[in-house]
């Protein structure tokens, strides 16, 4: 089963007041000729989306014009989680229309994380995806008055152990891939993500995992990257636009992951094109203008 990994589009993000939706529809467009070209069975999106809850509508109708295209023109599934910049409900209010057309979206979990799991048949494979999106600790935790940090990271830690535990109970399949939107302890981040740590510490660890998981497909961090540990790969794809002028410094990836119960777990990186350019220009204004006259800075974000 041939699964293309990918989380934190962002799409709707501005940078210094500048739109980038032409980016995404760039992107979104790659997307689907890569998806038609390496024959992907699942679609993987690991949260963020969108960059806010109210996204722009224009940003909206690119994410839904990408989903009519990827149910017309071709086989695959698609698994979707929230993120933090998501508007859970939102992201999943068609839930129920979309998974007539192959696309399982999770907002959030409703009356139990067995709810989360979604069982796919492809490619002569059973597959279960422990969709679980991002959990804030109000979702989760009860409160506490005057708990320290410390404490309450580590009920975090128990919660989020449970609930993947929950789902790996209901989950009856070759294949077993779980999903999440956090920090991970042994994580990178860079400038641009949006703080999803209690007290500054990790709310997750890597043996805080399921050991029976084959595959562990993680969004939030935007710099593409494989967490340390002795269980299965768990893997951040990144974002595939940089979102900062330092992750412009960041090669953006996505992840074609080849998972079956007689190969081992093969992962591929694969390069998603620099679609516009973010560039850093120092000068007198005198110097600025004449460059621009010649065109230097077209089809570029400068800084």
């Amino acid at each position: 089963m041939r699964i293309l990994h990918t989380s934190d589009w962002h799409i709707g993000k501005k940078i210094y007041g500048e739109d980038r939706l032409d980016e995404h529809a760039r992107f979104l467009d790659w997307l689907l000729e890569t998806i038609i070209n390496r024959d992907v069975d699942v679609l993987l999106v690991s949260g963020d989306v969108f960059d806010s809850s109210m996204p722009p509508a224009r940003a909206t109708d690119l994410y839904y014009r990408f989903l009519f295209d990827l149910y017309g023109k071709t086989h695959t599934f698609a698994v979707i989680i929230a993120g933090n910049h998501d508007s859970a409900v939102r992201l999943a209010a068609p839930g129920q229309f979309l998974k007539m057309a192959r696309m399982h979206v999770v907002g959030g979990i409703r009356d139990s994380a067995k709810d989360c799991v979604v069982h796919l048949d492809a490619n002569g494979q059973t597959a279960a995806f422990a969709a679980v999106p991002y959990l804030n600790e109000s979702d989760i935790l009860p409160h506490i008055p005057l708990e320290a940090e410390i404490e309450r990271s580590l009920r975090y830690r128990e919660a989020m152990k449970r609930i993947y535990d929950e789902c790996l109970s209901a989950m009856d399949a070759d294949i077993k891939v779980f999903m999440g939107h956090y920090f991970i302890q042994g994580g990178t981040s860079g400038d641009s993500e949006r703080l999803v740590q209690i007290g500054g510490i990790a709310p997750v660890r890597t043996d805080d995992l399921p050991g029976d998981a084959d595959y562990i497909a993680l969004g939030h961090l935007h710099k593409h990257q494989q967490i340390k540990g002795d269980g299965c790969p768990v893997m951040y794809p990144g974002s595939p636009l940089p979102l900062s002028f330092k992750e412009a410094e960041y090669d953006k990836k996505v992840l074609l992951v080849d998972l079956g119960t007689d190969v081992a777990c093969n992962i591929e990186e694969v390069t998603v094109p620099v679609f516009r350019e973010l560039v850093r220009v120092e000068g007198t204004p005198d110097d600025l203008t004449q460059l621009a006259n010649f065109g230097v800075f077209a089809h570029k974000h400068l800084r």
